[in-house]
């Protein structure tokens, strides 16, 4: 057997560990300790179709790994795209918090526990979807006139929110029941985020603060500050961000 080259670390194998992850949602970072490298692992998980609409459960869960041993596991509230471990200021100290981008929220974790969740903007839905929805709210549009009418909508690449994206979705069956329970509430477009990346703020050292990059399904990317919790810019384009 040919001998190994000084250039290479002997590593360990745990094939019972079974965790699924992509690479957009793999992170190493001092998240818990100063000086303790961790990896932090996101799985998707999905739920059976089971319960009101027959719309499956999608939900994330964070692991947190030292080596190849499992410390800790974190419920995130929301189907998660990716994290990132970021620099913050605290005092006069740089510390590393894991941000976790889900949903409509950037959900941040400082010492592995619960620490601040950022709600992205929200945005207005377009004027075509709310006239279809505020028609079918005064009785206009009966539940298949409905369904034609954003289906239509979906054809001419009109975006839509996920309300509506849903609707659509659903079995015929269970068709009447969702018009019935959301023709009335108010029609609003959830911001949700696709990818994240982070920015040196001055100056680009392992040891300086940095910002979030976040990508959203509304063709757009926010600067945010991971310290103040405060958005510095919204830039749009004319295409999704999935990769930042």
């Amino acid at each position: 057997m040919p001998s190994l080259s000084k250039n290479w670390l002997l590593t360990k194998l745990d094939i019972t560990k079974k965790t699924k992850s992509i690479w957009s949602s793999m992170e190493f970072g001092e998240f818990s300790t100063k000086g303790v490298n961790e990896l932090g692992l996101l799985e998707v998980l999905y739920m059976p179709l089971d319960g009101e609409f027959s719309v499956p459960t999608v939900y994330s869960t964070l692991k947190i790994f030292r080596g190849i041993e499992k410390v800790q596991e974190i419920r995130v509230p929301d189907p998660a795209c990716g994290i990132l471990a970021v620099n913050v200021a605290v005092g006069d100290q740089v510390i590393q918090d894991l941000a976790v981008a889900a949903g409509p929220n950037i959900y941040i974790y400082r010492k592995l526990k619960p620490y601040f969740k950022f709600k992205l903007p929200v945005f207005e839905p377009q004027e075509e979807e709310l006239a279809v929805w505020q028609r079918a709210k005064t009785g206009t549009l009966s539940v298949n006139e409905l369904w034609t009418s954003l289906d239509q909508l979906k054809q001419r690449a009109v975006r839509l929110t996920s309300r509506s994206a849903r609707f659509l979705q659903l079995p015929l069956t269970d068709l009447s029941d969702y018009y019935d329970r959301y023709r009335e509430v108010t029609l609003e477009s959830q911001t949700v985020a696709t990818c994240m990346q982070t920015l040196y703020r001055q100056q680009a050292s392992s040891d300086s603060v940095q910002c979030l990059i976040v990508g959203a399904e509304q063709n757009c990317l926010f600067v945010v500050d991971p310290t103040t919790f405060v958005l510095l810019a919204t830039v749009s384009f004319c295409y999704q961000k999935t990769v930042v």
